[in-house]
């Protein structure tokens, strides 16, 4: 018999002792030993560390057994069946070992991923790894905080089918599309799926809620807005980065003029033209990204008239989208022709109910 054996035989002998406070001690001394012998012990060992373990650890309240779950959560080679158990317990206790405990199998999860509840998927989600097998639990029967935590690991794998769902539910959650958005394994097609799915959901919105509202001003509100929807673009913020001048500076000192724009514009400063429109607007860089490089260019008619953009310096932002993507001239007079046609009121409607949708998707 092993000298660890022989030891723990000493402390079971006690386990005859009802009083509370002692056998909290007892349990103690033997996590205590486990570990002090866990490179000596044989499976047999393992096994009567853990049945031990078990029938004094359920014999206390719950503090104990949180206790004892906290040590046995990075124990590799911690008894499979207490492990297991404890994690089933109450949230208290099941947490430490759900997080980081190796010793749970995918099945194991599984099982306990159909059986429990919120807090137990929440946990589950934080582990360094996650397989397909497990996610496609959590992400079937998980809650909207639970599908962004486990979207946000980048040590998760997931199927074409959670992809699939989480997508659909991405439609409504912006943390949940942030965070699809940061991930390199998402599908294309699935990024796509979010943006028809975000676009039609705006545009439902947008017809039931305001009857005022053209279509074709409709459209536009949903074009710019498709800076926060075009995510396969927005993929590590590299579109754009910080600019040298400090244009933020200039904005609080009332400094960021229609010149100065103007001037970023016809030097292709990205950055601070960016920034720059950004500030102005009072929309994220991302979006006033989008707007001018990327959109339908009738979308930046719309800004610069919102917020009285004369039209050379409307011209002067044209030219710099033409420096990078080659607009054909149908699509500058066309963008010419939509700032003629718009007045002052009708563009700032627009930008009304963006603003109102955009400070919705924040509070989401």
């Amino acid at each position: 018999m092993s000298s660890a054996r022989l030891c723990l035989s000493d402390l079971e002998a006690l386990s005859v002792e009802r009083d509370p406070g002692k056998r909290r001690e007892l349990l103690r001394k033997v996590t205590d030993l486990f570990f002090i012998t866990e490179q000596q012990q044989s499976d047999g060992d393992r096994s009567i560390f853990g049945g031990v373990m078990e029938r004094v650890a359920f014999e206390l309240e719950v503090e104990a057994r949180a206790e004892l779950s906290q040590r046995l959560s990075s124990a590799h080679s911690a008894p499979h069946n207490i492990v297991r158990r404890l994690a089933e317990d109450d949230i208290e206790v099941a947490r430490p070992v759900l997080e980081r405990s190796k010793v749970l199998s995918d099945a194991d999860l599984v099982d306990i991923a159909y059986s429990k509840g919120q807090d137990h998927l929440m946990a589950m989600t934080r582990r360094e790894e996650l397989s397909a097998a497990v996610t496609d639990v959590i992400v079937q029967r998980g809650n909207d905080d639970v599908l962004t935590s486990v979207a946000g690991n980048s040590g998760a794998s997931f199927s074409a089918r959670s992809f699939d769902t989480l997508a659909v539910k991405a439609t409504h959650l912006s943390g949940l599309r942030e965070k699809l958005v940061a991930r390199d394994d998402v599908p294309n097609e699935v990024i796509e799926a979010i943006k028809r799915n975000v676009a039609e959901k705006l545009k439902k919105e947008f017809s039931s809620q305001h009857s005022d509202i053209s279509s074709e001003e409709i459209d536009h509100v949903v074009e710019l807005q498709s800076g926060n929807v075009d995510f396969s673009s927005l993929k590590k913020d590299s579109r754009f980065g910080t600019p040298k001048i400090d244009v933020a500076d200039l904005h609080k000192k009332g400094l960021l003029s229609q010149d100065k724009i103007r001037e970023f514009a016809e030097k292709s400063m990205k950055d601070e033209l960016v920034h720059s429109l950004a500030l102005k607007a009072d929309i994220t860089p991302s979006m006033a990204y989008h707007t001018l490089y990327e959109a339908e260019v009738p979308a930046l008619a719309v800004l610069c008239r919102a917020f009285h953009f004369k039209r050379d310096t409307f011209f002067s932002l044209l030219q710099e989208r033409v420096h990078t993507s080659n607009l054909a001239a149908e699509h500058i007079v066309s963008a010419m022709k939509r700032y003629d046609s718009l007045n002052d009121e009708t563009a700032q409607r627009i930008f009304r109910f963006l603003k109102v949708r955009l400070s919705v998707a924040r509070d989401q």
